[in-house]
């Protein structure tokens, strides 16, 4: 409620009025903080606080709108500390995305864009050389290094010895098994996985040693003189096979 008054002049007599006058209170500005936790696809997550721009105050209760460009829209609240946790599932790739609050009767509405990367996880070949009643194999474990678990129904490209290359697919468990050779010391193998668009490729060089068995000799004694006090015999050592 306003009173204004007019005091008058020489030619004009003072003059009072009052009326109601409306001053809207401007409002406030938010203020984001994006904080990235992890970039791998399958576990891609963000965390955003809210805060007044001004005090700092942390605001909860805030519904956020996270739209990815050519992908998925997120809809959370912040809790009591001002944070909201989005879980994203989103491609191998580089992507645009708006944070966007709509405002209410305190606070002005704000969008944000930020872009981020997600990229492949981690995938390692793991492997055993098993003995099992002198019978060799190569037992390899394909493995999620990120989500620390095994890959199952994927290829593994084996290169043998003698430059053979077989395909072996990965049992519910992740592995695949390749029988060595007895007959072979030294051997080396190389396995080969070419990744998917969410794991990377992964290649492992193995090198087996098979101890091999003594091989059996002949020992052969020839007389080559029989006078006294000259004798002699020469002794010779082969190989039985060869």
């Amino acid at each position: 409620y306003v009173n204004i008054t007019y005091g008058g002049n020489y030619k004009y007599n003072p003059a009072k009025a009052s009326t109601n006058l409306y001053i809207p209170t401007p409002k406030r500005i938010v203020q984001y903080a994006v904080t990235l936790n992890s970039l791998y696809v399958g576990n891609t997550s963000v965390t955003i606080k809210v805060t007044d721009y001004n005090t700092s105050k942390v605001l909860s209760d805030v519904p956020l709108t996270f739209k990815v460009k050519d992908g998925k829209t997120y809809n959370a609240k912040t809790n009591k500390n001002g944070i909201a946790n989005i879980m994203l599932d989103e491609k191998a790739k580089k992507h645009y995305a708006n944070i966007t609050y709509n405002g209410n009767a305190t606070y002005n509405n704000r969008t944000e864009t930020i872009n981020f990367t997600v990229i492949k996880r981690v995938s390692d070949i793991n492997y055993t050389i098993v003995n099992s009643s002198n019978n060799y194999r190569l037992n390899a474990v394909l493995k999620d290094l990120v989500l620390n678990k095994t890959i199952s129904n994927q290829n593994i490209t084996v290169t043998l010895p003698n430059g053979t290359r077989i395909v072996k697919k990965t049992d519910a468990n992740g592995m695949i098994q390749v029988p060595i050779p007895l007959d072979i010391e030294n051997q080396t193998y190389k396995l080969e996985y070419k990744g998917n668009e969410n794991v990377t490729n992964v290649s492992k060089k193995v090198t087996v040693n098979i101890p091999q068995p003594k091989v059996p000799v002949n020992l052969n004694v020839t007389v080559t003189s029989n006078i006294y006090m000259n004798d002699s015999f020469v002794l010779t050592l082969t190989d039985q096979k060869t």
